[in-house]
Parts: structure tokens; sequence; C-alpha cells
């Protein structure tokens, strides 16, 4: 039965990536060439579990409750250990098969069938303890009542304090009492992401260093708004964090505060005051530790309470046992409700045992010995674990308070060190290791969260001794930015398996002889030139090669048959493909090689079958190449798309023939002028398309498709930015909800009759950045929108106020208008409005009226 299948008998709700991943691995595993080589060598057993887990896994997901960025990274978790499984398919196909006993005999000389197959089972079991553990976290019980007063305390209109602008609100509570839980549902509730303009969550320093602070708020201010500051000398901080503040209504959380001086508190909190009317700033306090009283008195302190001893018990049940249910609850019920009630009603304490339960359940009476505080139970969880966990944790200490660690980058540490020690083969040691990892989060060693920060190197040069470490499997140089050159015999780490040059911006060309290192699996770039030993055929012998790859400078390949020997086609484990031409070939026709050529280098850059991303930059053809327009393509697996600046390119390819696709961009091709039924391709439609934007097209005058079919059944949010001459969009997507019109689109809201093909169907509308809208437009085109409950409009500079045409949106419920800058006044049709919609407004520091 497939997934699908046992999903719809158990009425679970489908998660369509996660669905196909799974039901491919699936497939695989249980073909008839494996089931009957893993059952003769006697380990069938083993593979009816791990076929059996990939279901629990699959049922796992949606029952997490997974927000949007969660669940891509769930799914690349869930691809990441599928990866392993398809190597142990590909093993077993390997051997031959003529004579069933001779394929085992050769297999097992080489290869352990059965720890093969138990590694999997631990790499998937893993998975679904984490997945579980994910579910968990994602339910933090009791506290809904606790966050809903943090509520009525920053959204109330009452000035909460005696800063001008500012609402403080000071959580505090005893150690592991669930302070930080607590900020951070608020943070992530839907209504925080609405009513403000941006949200930030910095961990502060143990010393309370103010400019540490500042600069560490300015990099969430900075990424919040989508642009670039030179943060400078420390003379220019504070008149940083000014500028990127000023007019915005911010949510900032400064978690875990141990100790605060009045001159470093009253100086941050003059500098955040520039914030918007009702900016809010939310503080977790641990007053144990002696915080001064002073930041009490600044705001409003909310002192949260230990758990009841019910939540307690019932949150150390689900840590313990998750969805068991053949664990006997009531030979559990004394001994659980001593282990609460020694925890004092400690959140953190609670997840930790119950942690320790779930991998240790023979050790509950021995517990209650530990839990006179949490510093001695601390210890005790400590000495409970592997030797080799207590070497990754001491090994962690190193590192600085509140340091944002990467788990591979943590991974890769591990192993260089020689902590881990592992049987099996090179390719599985690491998620081996990643299981160490997640082991020491789930014990609350170490807290997940979810936006680390930025780290800025400065390295200039790389010494060419480096090469000298032929045992060096990892080289991470990313972030580099002022890196200009790699040691030329860099060939010599014949044992490097991860090279990382992301963000090596200086960087412009690449070692001779890189096709030498063979065991690389992690390329994040290669640069290509025209120089023998640099050229792009040096990736055709790294057949390891796995995860993202960029190729940039393709301009420099002037011989298709050095494309052709780069067997890109071949490299299965590559999921994420990136080619660039120059940005000098968006404004330069004067290319080295010519368009025959150029078209042909794009053709033999065919992807492998297993690819989920591909983004083409600048490609300078006229045409695409036959793996994208002949209806035949192997790019089943492709989830999202981006053509950038192909400006040359007259039409789209008929990008319907992928029908995995889920996220489409299509940016900067100046020489369209029409979306019709090519864009699907024969008989092609999008059935997973969820997201589309079309942008900086300066010539697409309209998109018409005659085919009256709907062939965008999943399509829920158009982005259109900068289409000055489109007039219609005349398809039919009964799913569209969100459409986004950015910077210049004028002729297509106030073209009669260009959007009524979503007018029932069309629930928000996003009006940003354009220029044109003013008072007088006319709009027309929104009368179709009789659907419409949402209206959003931001960055509208010449609008001082609303079209009368807006009038007759019947259906509006929401209308947010942000950081409208001339914005004077709001019709009085809107107060008569038969739909009273409710008001957001934000940023308009010229409003006065209504009229």
């Amino acid at each position: 039965m497939a997934l699908q299948d046992v999903a719809a008998v158990l009425e679970v709700p489908v998660v369509p990536e996660v669905a196909a991943v799974l039901e491919r691995t699936r497939q695989r595993l249980s073909s008839e060439v494996v089931t009957e080589f893993v059952s003769r060598a006697g380990f069938g057993a083993e593979l009816d579990r791990l076929i059996g887990r990939l279901t629990e896994i699959y049922l796992a997901v949606p029952t997490a409750g997974l927000p949007d960025r969660a669940e891509r990274y769930w799914h690349k978790e869930i691809e990441d250990a599928c990866c392993f499984s398809d190597r142990f398919v590909d093993l077993v196909r390997e051997y031959p098969h003529g004579s069933l006993d001779d394929g085992i005999r050769l297999m097992e000389e080489d290869y352990d069938v059965g720890c093969g197959l138990k590694t999997l089972l631990r790499i998937f079991g893993n998975l679904l303890k984490r997945l579980e553990f994910f579910a968990a976290e994602s339910e933090i019980l009791g506290r809904d009542e606790n966050k809903e007063i943090i509520f009525q305390i920053i959204l109330s209109v009452v000035r909460i304090s005696n800063s001008d602008h500012l609402r403080l609100v000071h959580i505090s509570g005893s150690e592991g009492s669930g302070k930080t839980a607590l900020a951070r549902l608020v943070y992530n509730d839907p209504r925080v992401k609405k009513y403000f303009d941006c949200r930030m969550w910095v961990a502060v320093p143990e010393d309370f260093d103010v400019e540490l602070i500042v600069m560490k708020i300015i990099k969430c201010a900075i990424r919040s708004a989508n642009r670039m500051l030179d943060l400078g000398s420390v003379d220019k901080l504070y008149d940083n964090l000014r500028q990127v503040l000023h007019g915005r209504k911010f949510f900032l959380v400064l978690d875990d505060v141990l100790s605060v001086n009045y001159d470093g508190w009253e100086l941050l909190r003059s500098l955040l005051s520039v914030g918007e009317e009702g900016s809010t700033i939310i503080t977790t306090v641990n007053w144990e530790e002696g915080t001064n009283t002073m930041i009490a008195e600044s705001g409003v302190p909310y002192m949260l309470e230990p758990l009841p001893e019910d939540v307690c018990f019932d949150l150390l049940v689900k840590k313990a046992f998750g969805t068991e249910t053949k664990v006997d609850f009531r030979a559990f019920s004394a001994i659980g409700k001593k282990i609460v009630g020694k925890c004092r009603g400690l959140p953190l304490a609670i997840n930790m045992i119950g942690e320790m339960l779930r991998c240790n359940p023979e050790i509950p009476n021995h517990l209650l010995d530990y839990l006179d505080s949490l510093h001695t139970f601390t210890k005790f969880s400590y000495q409970t674990l592997p030797l080799h966990l207590q070497w990754c944790i001491t090994y962690l200490t190193l590192f600085p308070y509140d340091y944002a660690f990467d788990k591979h980058k943590v991974v890769e540490l591990w192993n260089a060190e020689g902590f881990i020690s592992c049987a099996h083969q090179d390719d599985i040691i690491e998620d081996y290791s990643g299981h160490f990892f997640d082991i020491l989060v789930s014990y609350s060693f170490l807290q997940a969260v979810q936006y680390p920060y930025d780290q800025v190197r400065e390295l200039c040069t790389l010494h060419p001794s480096i090469t000298k470490l032929r045992n060096l499997e990892t080289l991470n140089l990313e972030g580099c930015c002022k890196l200009d050159s790699l040691p030329e015999s860099m060939y010599s780490l014949r044992e490097l398996r991860h090279l990382n040059i992301l963000g090596c911006s200086s960087l412009t060309t690449m070692p001779r002889r890189m096709g030498w290192l063979s065991r690389l699996q992690t390329l994040s770039r290669f640069i290509v030139t025209a120089e023998r030993g640099r050229k792009i055929e040096e990736l055709g012998s790294l057949d390891n090669l796995k995860g993202a790859l960029q190729i940039e400078n393709l301009e420099k390949a002037l011989d298709p048959e050095d494309a052709k020997r780069a067997q890109l086609n071949s490299k299965r484990n590559i999921t994420s493909l990136a080619l660039y031409w120059s940005w000098l070939n968006f404004y330069n026709d004067d290319n080295e090689a010519s368009d025959s050529t150029v078209q042909q280098v794009l053709e033999a850059l065919q992807p492998p079958p297993s690819l989920e991303i591909l983004d083409i930059f600048s490609y300078p053809g006229t045409g695409a190449p036959q793996w994208m327009t002949n209806g035949k393509s192997t790019l089943k697996s492709m989830v999202e798309i981006r053509l950038v600046n192909l400006k040359r390119l007259e039409s789209l390819p008929p990008l319907g023939q992928f029908p995995c696709l889920k996220v489409i961009e299509i940016r900067g091709m100046n020489a369209m002028t029409c979306v019709d039924d090519t864009f699907s391709g024969n008989d092609g439609m999008f059935p997973k398309l969820e997201k589309l934007t079309f942008s900086q097209m300066p010539n697409l005058e309209k998109w018409v498709m005659e085919d009256n079919q709907d062939k965008f059944p999943r399509l829920s949010n158009l982005t259109i930015a900068h289409c000055p001459k489109l007039k219609v969009l005349h398809f039919s997507c009964s799913s569209l909800k969100n459409l986004t019109l950015l910077f210049n689109n004028e002729m297509l809201y106030s073209t009669p009759g260009a959007l009524k093909y979503f007018g029932r169907s069309l629930q928000k509308l996003t009006i940003g950045l354009c220029y044109e809208l003013v008072a007088t437009s006319t709009c027309e085109a929104l009368r179709d929108l009789t659907a419409l409950k949402e209206l959003e409009i931001s960055e509208c500079d010449e609008l001082i106020s609303l079209p009368h045409c807006m009038r007759y949106l019947t259906s509006l419920r929401y209308m947010t208008i942000m950081n409208c800058r001339n914005l004077k006044t709001l019709p009085y049709w809107l107060t008569r409005s038969r739909s009273r919609p409710e008001l957001l407004i934000s940023g308009c520091p010229k409003l006065l009226h209504q009229t």
C-alpha cells in the first residue's frame, strides 16, 4: 500500500513533498531485486522494519504542525536520510545477480549488509524521534493563559511605561521556569507578525555589553528590512541603530538578561525610543541571579509562576513516551508523580528528565536522589551520557556564551577532533555524528534557535602550507569575503570531502586540477576559466558531489565539449544547481562565445534527474535547451526554478512539463512581450505550483492563455513586480488567494477587466512600492474582486488619500496601510462601507483625519 493510501485510511493530511521523497525510497527498498537479495542474506526482518519506519515518519510529519520554514527544513532532513537509503540500494544493485549467492558473497566481502540496514534503521529512527520531539516542543503545555496576558499588555492602547514610544514587559521567574519558551510563543504568534513591522530576537551577553547588543539588533533589523548597511566604527553604531529603527514599529525580545547596570540600560532604552509608537520590548529576566530591579521599574514586570503538577505530569509522560501506547502508565504514575513533585514546576527539568527516560526507561527510581536542584540534576544527566558525548559537550564549552552553533559545522569539528568513532562507511559517519548532536539538543544541553547570527571573517590569504594536511577532510571558508585565492596545490588534499567557499566574493578562480579531489562531496562553488586545469571539465571526475553546486563565469566555457565532460547529468546526489553567466552579459552584447556556442554549453549542462532546485542567471542565449523544451524532461523531482536576466529569450520554456514544481521565479526577461499557452507546453500543467513571480519585465504586455482549463490547481501566491506595460492577466486559476503588485504596475490595476478571472477566488491584494499610485488613480480592475477580504498598501509615498475606486471592494474585512509617508486622510466611505473593514495603520506620520 502506498504511503498516500495509508494516510487516507488513517485520515492524516498529506504533505506532498515528503510523500514524494519517502514513497520513492519505499519503492526502491521494496523492489524485487533488493527484497530477494536482502532476504537471502538473512536480513528480511530488518528490511521490513525499515520500510515500516518510513511509514511512521510520513505519518508523523503533518502531526508536528510545521510552519513553512520548518517544513522546508524537515523536507531537507528527510531527503538527506533517504540519500543514505538510496546508496544502500545502489550498492545492492551493483553486485551481480546472475548467481544470487555469488552476489551476496561478493558484497559481504566489501560491505556488511546487516550493519548497513541497522545503520539505516538508526538514521530513520533518530529522524522519527526528532519529529516527535519537534511536535511536542511545538505544544508548550500550560502557558496559553500566560501568553494571552502578555498580549493584553503589549497590544493595549494604554501606555505602560515612562518611555515615550516603548512598551516594556519583563518576564521574570526562576531558572528553568520557561521564560524563554513563553517569549518564543509570543514572538511566533501571527498577531505579532501582523501588528509589528519587524521582529527581532537577541540573546543578551552575560555582562550586558550595550555595544554588542546594539550590533545584534542592527543585524536583525537589517535582515528584516532586506537592506544593507555598513556598521562602520563603534562611534557610528548608535546612529546606525537609530537609522534602521526610525519610524518602524518593532518587536524586540532581549532574552536571558542576567545582569544590568543603570547607565547601560538607560542608554539602550533611549536608543530604542526612535521606534514608532507601540514598539515593544520583552525581556526575560532571572531574578534569582540578582538582576538589578531598576529594569522592572521601567516597564511591566510579569512573574512567571511554576507549572501546575498535573500539567507537569502530562508533559513528563509526553516527553518520556511520546505516542507509545504499550506503556504501563499505572506503574509509572507513582514514581512519575514523585519526580514531578521534586521538579517544583520547572519545565526545563521536566523536559530533561523526560528525554532521559525516553532513552533510559530503566532509571526512574535513581532519579529521585538527584532532583534536589536543577544544577545537581544537570550534573547527573551529564554523567549518564556515554563518554564520547561528554567529550563533545566539554568541547563546546570552549565557545562563548550564547554562541549560535551550526549543526553541520559542529559535527565536522567533532569528527576532526576524533571524538566520534564509527565502524561504518565514510559516507554515513556524518549522519552518525549528527545523531549525537540531536541527543544533546533533546537533553536540553543545547537550545534550538531559529535565527543564528551571521559571522563575518576577515581571512585574506590561505597559507599554502595547509595543503600539507594530507588527512584534511573539511575546509570551511564561508564568508571570507577578502580571500582572493586558494593554494595552487589544493589537488594534493586527496582526503578532502567538503570545501565551502560561499561568500568568498573576492575569489575569481579555482586552483588547478580540482578534478583530482575525487572524494569531494561538498563543493559550494566552481568558478570557470578558460585555462587548462581550471576548465569546467574538472567537475567530470567529482562523482561524489552532493547537495548544492553553483557554477560561475560560464561565459568562459568556450567549448561545449568541456561542458559535456563535466558530466552533470550523472551526479545523482546534486539536488540544487545554479548556473551563472557574468552579470556583464546583461548589459553587454559583445560576448566571447557565439549564441550557438552558448546554447550548446547550456545543452551540455543538463542536470541530473534528482535535481530539485535550478537557478539560471544571465544566460545570454536566444533559445532554451532541449532538456527544457522537448516535452520529455527527466527532471521529474524539480520543485523550484528561477530564470533571472535571460534578456534575449523571447518566450518562456514549457515549464508545465515539470510536474513537481512548487516555486517559479521569472525575472529580467527584457525581450518577452507575452505569456501564452507555450508556458505550459503541450498538454502540460502545473499540478503542484504554489508560488509564481514575474519581475522586472519591462516589455511584457499580456498574459493570455486560450485554453480555458485551470492549469494551476494549487497556485495560491502570484507576485507581479515592475511590469509597467502589463495590462491583463487572463488565465483560469480558481485557487489564487494572494496577489502582490510591486513597483510600477499601474496599467494592470487600472485596466478594466484585467483581473476578472480572479474575482471569485482572490482573498488578499498587496500593493507596494507603487509610486504611481495616487488619490486620482482609477484602479478600475479592482471592481471585479468581489471576494477580496484583505487589502494591504505599503511604501506608496505619493499616496495622499485612497483612490475612489477602492470603495467598491465590498467584501473587504481588513485593510493595512504601512509606511505611506504622505498619506494625510482616510475617506469617509471607509466607515460607511457595508463591510466596515478593520484598519491597521503604521508608519504614516501625516495622517490626520477622515474626510
